[in-house]
């Protein structure tokens, strides 16, 4: 994939026969901002803009934002803003602190608990698995998502999904730390019925 946000643009408008009228006329964006897009006259277009056009031209939203120059932090930014959104109506909505979306939003570095980070996908509507793989919490999104036929990794899934820590986990199902564990990592084999069931019902998962 060419890796400039305008050749993207331009490259995909192309292969459909689209003008850029076109574009315009579909996107509902002006022809000037879609051109100096194309031209890279206009670098880090509004995260709006951007959704439109990769449902206009069918291309990957995560890839432009990535072309584009977002970091984590700043997507989260554009995605609120996109809602009509300040921060005290993302605190409402999620029940993270202004204080810690701020943080998020500001710092390039900063990598926030999954909990938050599933609070922070609930309310904004956007994908918690892609959340986990842009704040380094899982690699490869295929094959986190290829994974779920496997019982550790089910297990891990469902939890990560759920927001919850190992601990947290141990605690809801009355089993300890090391169990869960054991579980995720594949030294327990074949666990019991009722631990299965105990964690199956905690995650909302069929694992018997």
């Amino acid at each position: 994939m060419p890796n400039n946000l305008g050749t993207i643009i331009r490259e995909a408008r192309e292969a459909r026969g689209f003008s850029i009228k076109d574009v315009s006329q579909k996107s509902g964006i002006c022809r000037n901002q879609i051109v100096n897009i194309e031209i890279g006259r206009t670098k880090k277009p509004q995260y709006k803009t951007l959704q439109t056009l990769s449902k206009c031209l069918n291309l990957e939203l995560q890839e432009m934002l990535k072309q584009s120059g977002y970091y984590e932090g700043q997507e989260i930014k554009q995605i609120r803003i996109a809602h009509c959104w300040s921060v005290a109506t993302l605190e409402n909505e999620s029940g993270i602190s202004k204080d810690t979306i701020g943080r998020i939003e500001r710092e390039c570095a900063v990598k926030p608990k999954i909990e938050t980070l599933q609070a922070l996908a609930k309310s904004l509507k956007v994908d918690y698995a892609q959340l986990l793989k842009k704040f380094g919490y899982i690699q490869d999104l295929d094959e986190f998502k290829d994974r779920q036929n496997l019982l550790e990794q089910k297990v891990s899934q469902a939890r990560v999904l759920k927001g919850l820590t190992r601990k947290q986990l141990a605690e809801l199902t009355g089993l300890s730390k090391a169990q869960i564990g054991n579980i995720e990592n594949g030294k327990t084999k074949k666990p019991g019925k009722s631990t299965l069931l105990k964690i199956g019902k905690c995650l909302d998962i069929e694992l018997v």
